[in-house]
């Protein structure tokens, strides 16, 4: 029963019905925390779901609660360096870098990499590759783009699968470090090869691809491709996600000339930071907001 109800709530994920999905998830991690046999390992997945869900329905602080929940099942199960343990470590690191700025956040995903660096020499050759993404997002959430080129470049080296998701989290990665160090030629580059995947991507991925390509063509000084990638861009700012494409989308208004436009972009955010059942652990998210506003 657990292990369908995380499959269910996964899909309710993917298919952007959060709050379905976290009423999902959250009842099967009850069933796994009452079923008197402790079988743990159904709960490590349902209690990530969980958190994303409650992280994309803006529930910051039980989104956090659940990614620890997750942490502790994977180490009881297999040890700190076990997958799920880790990947659930990188989660809160990121909730943490993009919500609050955190410098926790830091800590943690650098805390998680050198785990996974001993895991590798072990053979485990997939969780190194993830955590140096987990460091560099957060290096580029928490502002410090010197040091996110640096893990990238690092991460370059130590991940060479050519497709499936590791390539597609590299080379979005790669286009959002180059996008925020206003490397258009690199940019470009990481969103042919990302191109060249041919993947089906979730609505939160398509907005994020289109603000980057918004992103390369103003970097090209070409304002009426920017302009006119931007108006097809449609933003809930009541999710997450939608909350970051927010900042994306105002910030590049702005670069184009169009302060009102920026400005409206940030109102509709901030509002819905402050109807949010955490506004107080948004706030890295409402100051880059407020900046739009000028």
């Amino acid at each position: 029963m657990p292990s369908l109800m995380a499959y269910r709530a996964y899909t309710l994920s993917l298919a952007g019905r959060y709050r379905e999905a976290e009423q999902t998830a959250a009842e099967g991690a009850r069933l796994v925390r009452e079923d008197p046999s402790g079988i743990k390992l159904e709960g490590i997945g349902l209690e990530k779901v969980l958190g994303a869900a409650l992280e994309e329905r803006l529930s910051v602080e039980a989104a956090e609660a659940a990614y620890e929940r997750a942490r502790v099942l994977g180490e009881q199960v297999g040890g700190e360096g076990f997958p799920q343990a880790l990947s659930a470590r990188c989660h809160r690191a990121r909730l943490l870098s993009a919500a609050s700025a955190d410098p926790l956040a830091l800590e943690i995903a650098l805390g998680a990499k050198q785990i996974a660096d001993k895991g590798r020499a072990a053979n485990d050759v997939h969780s190194a590759p993830e955590m140096l993404r987990c460091v560099t997002d957060v290096q580029l959430d928490l502002g410090d783009i010197k040091a996110a080129q640096q893990s990238l470049d690092q991460l370059l080296i130590v991940d060479t699968q050519a497709f499936g998701a590791p390539a597609r989290f590299r080379h979005m990665l790669d286009a959002r470090v180059a996008a925020a160090a206003g490397d258009g030629n690199r940019l470009s580059a990481a969103l042919a090869r990302y191109d060249n995947l041919r993947i089906r991507r979730r609505p939160e991925s398509d907005i994020a691809i289109t603000l980057l390509r918004a992103r390369e063509a103003q970097l090209r000084n070409d304002a009426p491709t920017a302009r006119a990638l931007l108006a097809t861009v449609r933003i809930d700012p009541a999710k997450f996600s939608g909350l970051r494409a927010s900042v994306e989308s105002g910030a590049l208004w702005l670069a184009l000339g169009e302060p009102r436009r920026a400005a409206d972009i940030a109102d509709a955010a901030l509002a819905a930071i402050e109807q949010s059942p955490d506004p107080k652990r948004l706030t890295a998210l409402r100051d880059k907001l407020l900046k739009l506003k000028g």
